[in-house]
């Protein structure tokens, strides 16, 4: 996941510049007009005071959004091993068709195919099979055994002699049986602390990925909502901004108008961003994160 939140960063961070730049180009053109009417008598120094601050925020804002994508692309860089150049990285497609029907086969997907799960399943199955092995130590042993002997002309006679003997030998050592048990009962504490450990493995997966499909869920409910509000207050500030031109609307209401616009952007940004990364963790907690996006990234 290291990789993926590396990558989802670069891209948010990337989108957050663009915001962040348009930002600035909107406050200079307002200053300008502003500036122009503070000069020419009509505007008041309140209005210009007001528009300054606000550019100078937005210069503020500007250089600390291109320090976090700086940040983004370095972390990038030490997780992957190559620097991501500008623009080079592309916002990838959603992959919502390919996630299950429900949490509930998810969680049964990542049940039999994670591989930390895998891991602790084979481990569990290994000391269980040790485990039926010192068993053995307390039941007898048998062997069969054939031994056969030919021999011709011994001592000088000529009669042949064939022997053959065959026997069910049976073992049983009853003297150990202090260290037996002991190695029982150790084998049997392995077991149950492998089963203790891909239990807490199963709850650990299980939750991260419930947490996760719970996240998307959210995130695709979210998504549609925030596409209406960016339209609604870019249409809000363009009626400002003829409001504003015919004297209707105070400079103060123009300003406030373009913060929830941003405001809004930005909001649309990261949920798309977050959305993306949400179907990594689902895909990561199913076992088929690298199987499905692992060569697109």
């Amino acid at each position: 996941m290291s990789v993926t939140r590396a990558f989802t960063e670069v891209l948010k961070q990337e989108a957050v510049l663009k915001l962040a730049q348009d930002t600035l180009a909107y406050h200079q053109q307002v200053y300008d007009k502003m500036n122009q009417r503070f000069q020419s008598g009509v505007g008041s120094r309140a209005d210009f005071n007001q528009i300054s601050s606000r550019l100078a925020l937005a210069r503020t804002n500007l250089q600390n959004v291109t320090a976090n994508l700086r940040n983004a692309r370095i972390n990038y860089q030490q997780v992957v091993g190559t620097f991501p150049g500008e623009g080079e990285l592309e916002f990838p497609g959603s992959y919502h068709n390919y996630l299950p029907a429900n949490v509930e086969a998810a969680v049964a997907r990542s049940f039999e195919n994670h591989p930390i799960l895998k891991v602790a399943e084979t481990d569990l199955e290994a000391t269980g099979y040790t485990y039926e092995q010192t068993k053995s130590a307390f039941y007898p042993r048998f062997d069969l055994e054939v031994e056969r002997d030919a021999n011709d002309n011994i001592d000088g006679s000529e009669q042949k002699v064939d022997d053959l003997r065959v026997m069910l030998r049976m073992r049983y050592n009853i003297f150990n049986g202090g260290a037996d048990q002991a190695r029982k009962q150790e084998f049997a504490y392995q077991v149950e602390k492998a089963k203790e450990i891909r239990n807490n493995a199963r709850r650990e997966v299980e939750q991260e990925l419930r947490l996760a499909w719970v996240a998307n869920e959210t995130l695709t409910a979210q998504i549609p909502v925030l596409i209406d509000y960016v339209s609604s207050s870019e249409e809000t500030k363009k009626a400002y901004v003829d409001q504003f031109d015919l004297g209707r609307r105070t400079l103060l209401d123009l300003l406030n108008a373009e913060n929830e616009s941003v405001s809004a952007r930005r909001d649309l940004i990261n949920a798309k961003h977050d959305l993306i990364l949400n179907e990594y963790r689902v895909f990561h907690g199913m076992g088929d994160l690298m199987p499905t996006i692992g060569a697109e990234i």
